[in-house]
């Protein structure tokens, strides 16, 4: 062979090797890369941070001690009639849901991700559930317990101008909208939010808690029932479960053992003496109790066990209607307030400047002075502007008698339980659910029930409004994109196509 041979041989060997290490080493760059997080992989630049776990979403997966997994129901093979001449169409994966599932399993090791095909596989849903799950739907199980969460809960809408702060389904939206075009002729504008991380969130805290806490609304004395509400939907959401219950039930008059609260939701009959006993009895061992009374059925005449209740706790009604003068402090009438926080009680971990609180035809509460044995704070007041409801004040507020008011309070048993009372049922009213009135809500749920953190969390708008430009702004912006980017590159590669023509 000859040497001009051996040398394009051993050529052609070295340029084959050092091409099969580039290879190798892009192939392991490759490898290691995909065991990357997910957040330096694909991070997240949505505006909005639709694929981010949040603060209170992390400190929920900080306490995961057990394993949990996620299954995202999707088939490539499901297709839905479109209602054009017969013709169908797939539902595309969520890649928002997609990502922020990753970044799930980013935050906690716990966390296994699988994709589960109901049409290959059709006997799986039915391991969990009875209901049909419509793609990109997930099934969240631990050892413990599991709950499914459809997709339709994880976009919510908004119709802007008319139920602002109110989150509607889908079809609820679009029957909502149809009702405003034909009614009012107007076309609003519909914003829509990605709910995911409260429904996943949620399901986690579920699928991990030891115990679901029950809170029990008493029945049988006219009371009114927040289970079918808003209030009772963002109970279920922080997973504290309701159940009713009659005091006197068979032979025991009694609250259950297992109950994290008492709920008396707006009674319009007194409770009888042996209730009244049981509660007190509740209470002073450790029980707590959630109390929303009516100005037209608080007073000792009307309620006098009820009453005797409250003075057990070391309070007392007003059974009249409390009004503000202070015009910053209510809304259209003086009897719709907006109250103050206290900074007391569960308000401590509540900001006065961001609350916007709603109260209407609220009673007043007081302390009974020389109460023994009990530590009571007031939660929400008046400005010292509020005056008592009649004919004669409401007509002319300036000649009113002015005092502070108290609209709800919080009172504590020595080594027993705590009485939450608030003086009018419209507290939590469904339209207040995602105000501060639902914030204050969750506090409470969360000082009842032992629960260290919230699991309700706010959707994220999913389209973010487009940036404005003033007409010179939008000028400049043409002259820079148009002329300067596209001179600072032609005339540098014309100066040295020149140069290099005249050698």
């Amino acid at each position: 062979m000859k040497k001009t041979d051996i040398k394009k041989l051993l050529t052609g060997s070295y340029s084959i090797g050092i091409c099969a290490a580039a290879i190798a080493v892009v192939m392991l760059i490759n490898i290691l890369a995909a065991q990357l997080p997910s957040g330096i992989i694909r991070p997240d630049v949505t505006p909005a941070k639709l694929a981010t776990v949040g603060k209170d979403s992390k400190n929920i997966l900080a306490n995961v001690d057990t394993d949990i997994t996620i299954y995202r129901i999707y088939s490539e093979s499901y297709s839905y009639a479109t209602g054009q001449g017969g013709e169908t169409q797939t539902v595309p994966v969520d890649e928002n849901l997609k990502n922020l599932l990753s970044k799930y399993k980013d935050a906690c090791k716990r966390i296994t991700l699988k994709e589960i095909d109901p049409v290959k596989d059709p006997t799986f849903l039915a391991k969990y559930t009875d209901n049909t799950l419509n793609q990109n739907s997930l099934i969240v199980e631990s050892s413990k317990r599991s709950i499914c969460i459809d997709s339709a809960g994880m976009y919510l809408y908004e119709i802007v101008g008319y139920s602002d702060g109110t989150y509607m389904s889908y079809e609820d939206c679009t029957m909502a909208y149809q009702n405003i075009y034909y009614s009012y002729g107007d076309s609003p504008e519909v914003k829509e939010y990605f709910f995911a991380e409260n429904e996943i969130t949620g399901a986690i805290d579920y699928v991990t808690s030891d115990n679901i806490p029950i809170i029990y609304e008493i029945t049988g004395h006219g009371e009114a029932s927040i289970s079918t509400g808003k209030f009772g939907n963002l109970t279920m959401k922080e997973n504290v479960e309701l159940r009713t219950h009659t005091l006197a039930s068979g032979d025991k008059i009694a609250v259950p053992d297992d109950a994290a609260a008492v709920l008396i939701y707006a009674p319009s009959a007194d409770i009888t003496k042996e209730e009244l006993d049981a509660l007190i009895t509740y209470v002073d061992g450790g029980g707590d109790i959630i109390f929303f009374s009516f100005y037209e059925y608080i007073s000792p005449e009307e309620m006098p066990n009820l009453t005797a209740l409250t003075a057990h706790m070391g309070l007392e009604a007003i059974p009249e209607i409390i009004c503000e003068a202070d015009g910053d402090h209510y809304n259209q009438y003086p009897f719709y307030i907006l109250p103050d926080v206290t900074g007391e009680g569960i308000t401590k971990g509540l900001s006065d400047s961001t609350l916007f609180l709603h109260i209407s035809n609220s009673h007043g509460i007081k302390a009974i002075e020389g109460a023994e044995n009990v530590t009571a704070v007031s939660l929400i007041n008046t400005t010292d502007k509020g005056f008592i409801f009649s004919e004669e004040s409401i007509n002319d507020p300036d000649k009113a008698e002015k005092a502070k008011y108290s609209l709800a309070y919080q009172s504590t048993v020595k080594d027993g339980g705590t009485l939450y009372w608030f003086a009018t049922p419209l507290f939590i009213y469904d339209t207040l659910v995602n105000y501060s009135n639902g914030d204050m809500y969750r506090e409470l749920l969360k000082a009842t029930c032992d629960k260290p953190v919230s699991v309700s969390i706010i959707g994220k708008q999913v389209v973010t409004p487009m940036v404005q430009l003033t007409a010179n702004r939008s000028a400049v912006w043409h002259v820079i994109l148009l002329g300067v980017i596209p001179c600072a590159f032609v005339i540098p590669g014309f100066v040295i196509w020149y140069r290099r023509r005249k050698r």
